[in-house]
């Protein structure tokens, strides 16, 4: 009888513990799966899309930045990882910078990324997802240096070169040869006063040019690319010249005495010059740079420096026949 209820009980404590251990054993079966076993998740995961960059070009000296995808097609966050056939590959979140190798321009560059999307369930990342992206790498434009034989003057807009009078033409020389090419190629180089070709196949050269505003263009090419530069200058008289010169002592804020007494020697100067009086003009302005020199009521350096250059550059020019 003992025997009996012995088993009774037994049975009474199984039918009441088996919803838990059916429960532990599932869970100790799931928590097997992910972190013993580490099988694959239960269900299928969702796939990655892209959007493959480019194409995209990118100049041989620059670097180029682009935005990836952000997202799997569920809208799980994706990281990325790249390398490049030729060049670098820099990645900071979803900006990839690509910089490339300059010797490869004609090649262009293929960028090969891979697409990882952040780990969901127990430490798992779903499939890489593989795709490239073309960058076409060009050669940079020739670098442009030229010269021009006008100079920068005091109160002038544009660079000036001067002549005595109103009907005298003036040699303006050009020099290229500064110019180069970023591949080591050959340049050649066309000038051009305003749109008509001046010289062609020469670094350098020189041209006669009238009263008025002119711009000089240089085109370079190296076979592979063109570049251009301009630079507009203005030929005047030395009349206009010292007017450009009361001008700028009218805005250079020396003292209202000073800027009389400097205003009233160039206004004769000019007068001189009206008259044909090169050599009474040239007299004048050289009282003027006595008096801009002199240790008495100094004018600050700068405006004595660019006065003093300005006034000598128009006496270069004048005649001492008169």
């Amino acid at each position: 009888m003992r025997q009996i209820l012995r088993m009774e009980r037994i049975i009474t404590l199984l039918q009441r513990f088996v919803p838990v251990a059916t429960l532990f054993s599932a869970t100790s079966v799931s928590w097997g799966t992910g972190v013993i076993a580490y099988g694959p998740p239960p269900h299928t995961p969702p796939p990655i899309t892209v959007t493959v960059p480019g194409p995209f070009t990118a100049n041989q000296y620059t670097s180029l930045t682009m935005q990836l995808d952000a997202n799997d097609s569920i809208g799980n966050s994706v990281t990325y990882t790249a390398s490049a056939l030729h060049g670098m590959v820099e990645i900071q979140g979803y900006l990839m910078t690509y910089t490339p190798d300059t010797n490869h321009f004609f090649e262009g560059d293929t960028i090969t990324f891979n697409a990882i999307e952040t780990p969901l369930i127990y430490g798992f990342y779903w499939p890489t997802v593989v795709f490239t992206g073309h960058i076409t790498v060009l050669p940079a434009q020739p670098i442009v240096s030229f010269t021009l034989s006008p100079i920068n003057f005091p109160g002038a807009v544009n660079p000036v070169v001067m002549c005595a009078s109103s009907n005298q033409s003036v040699l303006v020389e050009f020099d290229g040869s500064g110019t180069l090419s970023t591949n080591s190629f050959p340049i050649s180089e066309t000038w051009y006063d305003g749109t008509n070709c001046i010289l062609a196949n020469a670094q350098s050269g020189s041209i006669f040019e009238s009263l008025g505003s002119h711009t000089i263009t240089m085109s370079a090419t190296d076979g592979v690319l063109t570049n251009c530069g301009s630079e507009t200058f203005d030929v005047i008289t030395l009349g206009t010249a010292v007017t450009n010169l009361e001008n700028y002592v009218a805005q250079s804020g020396v003292p209202r005495k000073k800027e009389r007494q400097l205003q009233r020697i160039l206004f004769k100067s000019a007068v001189w010059l009206d008259k044909g009086k090169e050599r009474r003009a040239y007299n004048e302005l050289l009282d003027l740079q006595r008096k801009l020199q002199s240790r008495h009521d100094p004018v600050a350096p700068e405006t004595t420096t660019n006065l003093v250059t300005g006034v000598q550059e128009i006496m270069n020019r004048l005649s001492t026949a008169n």
